[in-house]
């Protein structure tokens, strides 16, 4: 697993969503580092990966860092990676962060639908409908004109087959019945905007579920869609502070 490391301290390891390059986390990275060891990890993107391989990854390199118990930021798909860790190894986390993920991901006919075109469209042309989504405002809607630029470079460079194996995860996951297991603090970011899926109800589902958990918050970011770090509306560090989750 690739890795980059920032600022000292706790160690809060940043697992990146569907693009898995963790480089989609640079505006939240700089005040972090200031509170954190900030770890921003990259993702398998070749071979026919499981979820139990992306976990003993992270597993691995918690190890590594030999850092003691960490804090895990999941976004979207790294959300379901992170919650098969709390269940797998509890004693090597500190905290958890979940940003726009799911225990299960309900909407099945726009999963399948996606999952269709991605494996019949040519790569260029779902790339380019990625970039007309972007201008149109339907992705990455927080973000100045430059910043669009910079969502798009990291968006459109992911492997094809590494989006399609992902997806093929995501297909199987269901960890609905398991959530009262995690006992580890849990913090839930769920934005009110969100067009891939309904982040606030999933975000309240779960917390409703984690009957076992120490802690257990829901932070609503509204006016934010699915993909909020890299807006300038959404300052991880803030959200910390607020809702008592920054290292004592």
């Amino acid at each position: 697993m690739q890795y980059r490391i920032s600022g000292s301290g706790r160690v809060l390891i940043f697992v990146p969503g569907l693009d898995g390059t963790g480089e989609l986390f640079y505006r939240q990275e700089k005040e972090l580092a200031k509170h954190f060891m900030v770890v921003i990890c990259s993702l398998r993107d070749s071979g026919d990966f499981t979820y139990k391989d992306l976990i003993q990854d992270l597993a691995d390199l918690i190890t590594k860092l030999d850092k003691g118990t960490v804090t895990l930021c999941g976004e979207s798909f790294g959300g379901t990676i992170s919650l098969q860790f709390a269940l797998a190894y509890p004693k090597l986390l500190e905290k958890l962060v979940i940003v726009n993920s799911f225990p299960y991901f309900r909407n099945r006919t726009l999963f399948i639908t996606g999952r269709l075109l991605l494996a019949f469209t040519p790569y260029k042309f779902i790339q380019l409908s990625r970039v007309a989504a972007v201008h149109l405002g339907l992705l990455a809607e927080d973000m100045a004109v430059e910043e669009r630029e910079r969502f798009i470079s990291i968006t459109t460079k992911v492997p094809k087959l590494a989006i399609a194996r992902r997806m093929d995860l995501i297909r199987g996951y269901d960890v609905r019945d398991k959530l009262s297991e995690i006992t580890t603090p849990t913090l839930f970011l769920a934005a009110r905007q969100d067009r891939l899926q309904n982040s606030v109800l999933e975000a309240e589902f779960m917390v409703s579920q984690l009957s076992n958990a120490k802690v257990k918050k829901v932070k609503i970011l509204e006016n934010m869609g699915h993909t909020p770090l890299p807006s300038p509306k959404c300052s991880l560090l803030e959200i910390f502070r607020e809702m008592d989750f920054l290292p004592k």
